[in-house]
């Protein structure tokens, strides 16, 4: 149970249940001392920052140091060593940005086809896609994969209808005659037209 949820039903003027009585007679503030005031926060920052510069520094001084009695060669390969190994770094993020670029994508895709086939479970829907090995790019396969699915399983699929949509309020004509004969006080064609039980 969330205190939000409570409020919200306390702003709406909605009646709570005995157990959100309960829980918000019970209700405790979260201690202040779990949480980190923002001017100390600022100065570990700040610290941490400090600090990466003095690691930074040492590190130059301690590769000037290790590079002292070098010949020029040896320098040379050391610098390709270093090169090569950030360039290493730098393709393995790049490579796993655009896995995540590919996974966002695929994920804004599946909401979308989600959304344009009233599905309602975006999550439980990419599981399916991703077991089935769907192309969630090719429109035409995505439909008829849908199709099959609202036949397999429709439960997870909404359906457009509005409450109260049902049939017409015409649908027994003795209804009607029966409510006017009623206002009217025709108590004959009250019984003629009184609705089956």
């Amino acid at each position: 149970m969330k205190i939000a949820d409570i409020l919200g039903k306390v702003v709406s003027g909605t009646a709570l249940t005995p157990e959100e009585n309960e829980f918000l007679a019970n209700y405790r503030e979260p201690e202040l001392k779990d949480r980190i005031p923002k001017s100390r926060l600022d100065q570990e920052l700040s610290r941490k920052k400090e600090l990466e510069q003095r690691l930074e520094e040492m590190a130059r001084r301690v590769d000037e140091y290790e590079n002292r009695d070098l010949s020029e060669s040896e320098k040379n390969r050391k610098i390709i060593d270093n090169l090569n190994r950030k360039i290493e770094t730098l393709s393995r993020e790049r490579d796993e940005i655009q896995v995540a670029k590919t996974e966002l994508e695929t994920r804004s895709r599946i909401a979308a086809i989600a959304g344009e086939f009233n599905f309602d479970d975006r999550d439980y829907l990419e599981f399916l896609i991703k077991r089935d090995r769907q192309d969630v790019n090719d429109p035409e396969a995505m439909k008829s994969y849908l199709d099959g699915l609202q036949q397999s399983c429709p439960r997870h699929f909404r359906i457009d209808a509005a409450p109260g949509s049902g049939g017409s309020n015409n649908l027994n004509p003795g209804q009607s005659d029966f409510s006017a004969a009623r206002a009217d006080g025709d108590i004959d064609r009250m019984i003629a037209s009184a609705p089956a039980v």
